[in-house]
C-alpha cells in the first residue's frame, strides 16, 4: 500500500473549506483533468486538505497514490508506487506481467494503469505536497504525461500542495501546470471559527457556553493552526469549559502557533524582508508605505522591492492605495514581541 504522508506539524481541521471541496467533487465525477494546485502558508491546512481530497477519491472507488515533492520522488513513482498499483489491478493476459511493467518508463506506466482502471470506472488520483523550488524540474515529465493523457480523457488528476511562491513558479514554468485551478487557502472567518470549534466541542460531548465559544472563536483571529490547536487544548476535559481554562489554552495554542510556524517562516526571510516586517508591526491598523520606507532609512522604491515580495508570498496584503497590511493573523503581535535593527543596509 502506498503511505500517505503527514504534515511536518499537526495537521488543521477543513470543516470549512466547503466550497474547496465541491471544486473536487466536480473534478472526480467529470472533466477537466488540467491539475489542480493548493496555495497556502504552513498552518493553513494544505496537507489537511490533500488528505480530505483522497478520503474522497477512495469513496468514488479511485485509486490513491500520496507523494512528497524532492529529489527521489520520481523513482518513487516510478520503481516503488506504481508498480505495486498495477500488481494489485485486475489485468488481463495480455497486460504486461509485473517485471515488464517495472521496466517501462514513466508514461507508458501511467497510460497502461489509467487505460485499465478506465474500464473498471476508476481513476487515479497522485497528490504531491510540499512543493520546492526544484519542482517545476523535478515534476516536468509527469506533467507532460498528464497533459498527454489529459487529451486522449484518461481518468488521471494531479493534486499538487505548497507555499505561494513554489505554487507560482511551477505554474509559471509548465504550460499545463499554468492551465490548472489554484486554491489559495485564507484564513477563517468569525462563523467559520465558531463552526470549527462548536464541532469539535460536539465530537467530544464537552458542554460550552456560547460567550466563551465566541471568546476562543476570537483569540484564533481565524488563524486554521491557532484553531486547530485551541481546539485540542480545550477537549482534555469532558466537564464544562471554564474561563480559567479557555486562558490557559489560549496561551499555550498561541505559544505552538509562534513556536512551530511563525518562527520558522521568519527564519526563512532575508534580514530585509524581517525589517519590513518589523516596520509594519509598529502601526495598529494597515501601514503606509511611505511610513515603511521613513522607518526603514530606505526609499519608496527600495521598500517597495520587499512590499512586493511579502506580497506575492501572502505575508502582506494590499490594504489601500499606498497600504499595506498584514495577511496572517497573529504575526504583527508576534513581531511586536521580538527586537530587530532596522537601519542598515540589505542585500536583495
Amino acid at each position: 500500500m502506498v503511505p500517505v504522508l503527514t504534515a511536518r506539524v499537526p495537521a488543521v481541521q477543513s470543516l470549512a473549506r466547503a466550497d474547496e471541496l465541491s471544486h473536487f467533487t466536480d473534478r472526480l465525477e467529470g472533466n477537466p483533468r488540467s491539475p489542480l494546485f493548493i496555495a497556502a502558508l504552513t498552518g493553513f491546512g494544505k496537507t489537511t486538505l490533500l488528505q480530505q481530497f483522497e478520503s474522497m477519491a477512495r469513496t468514488h472507488q479511485w485509486r490513491v497514490i500520496s507523494e512528497s515533492a524532492g529529489r527521489d520522488s520520481h523513482k518513487r513513482l516510478r520503481g516503488t508506487y506504481l508498480p505495486a498499483l498495477w500488481e494489485s489491478l485486475e489485468t488481463s493476459p495480455a497486460d504486461a506481467d509485473l517485471e515488464t511493467f517495472t521496466a517501462l518508463p514513466l508514461p507508458q506506466q501511467l497510460e497502461s494503469i489509467t487505460r485499465v482502471l478506465a474500464s473498471q470506472n476508476s481513476g487515479l488520483l497522485i497528490t504531491v505536497d510540499d512543493l520546492r523550488k526544484s519542482s517545476a524540474r523535478e515534476l516536468t515529465e509527469l506533467l507532460d504525461t498528464a497533459e498527454h493523457l489529459a487529451a486522449q480523457e484518461q481518468p488521471l488528476l494531479l493534486v499538487m500542495a505548497g507555499r505561494p511562491a513554489e505554487v507560482c513558479q511551477i505554474m509559471s514554468a509548465h504550460a499545463f501546470a499554468g492551465s490548472g485551478h489554484r486554491i489559495d487557502l485564507s484564513p477563517y472567518n468569525r462563523n467559520q471559527v465558531q463552526d470549527e470549534l462548536a464541532a469539535l466541542f460536539a465530537q467530544s460531548n464537552r458542554t460550552v457556553h456560547q460567550d466563551i465559544l465566541e471568546r476562543a472563536s476570537g483569540a484564533t483571529k481565524g488563524h486554521p493552526f491557532m484553531v486547530y490547536t485551541l481546539g485540542q487544548n480545550l477537549l482534555q476535559s469532558c466537564a464544562e469549559l471554564t474561563e480559567g481554562e479557555l486562558e490557559n489554552g489560549i496561551a499555550s495554542a498561541q505559544q505552538s502557533l509562534e513556536a512551530a510556524i511563525f518562527e520558522p517562516m521568519l527564519e526563512d526571510f532575508s534580514a530585509g524582508d524581517r525589517a519590513f516586517l518589523h516596520a509594519m508591526a509598529t502601526d495598529d491598523a494597515p501601514s503606509k508605505m511611505s511610513d515603511i520606507a521613513s522607518r526603514l532609512g530606505k526609499t519608496p522604491q527600495y521598500a517597495g522591492v520587499y512590499r512586493n515580495r511579502l506580497v506575492e508570498a501572502h505575508i502582506i496584503r494590499p490594504a489601500s492605495y499606498g497600504k499595506v497590511t498584514f495577511a496572517v493573523p497573529h504575526l504583527r503581535e508576534y513581531l511586536r514581541n521580538r527586537s530587530e535593527p532596522r537601519n542598515q543596509d540589505f542585500e536583495f
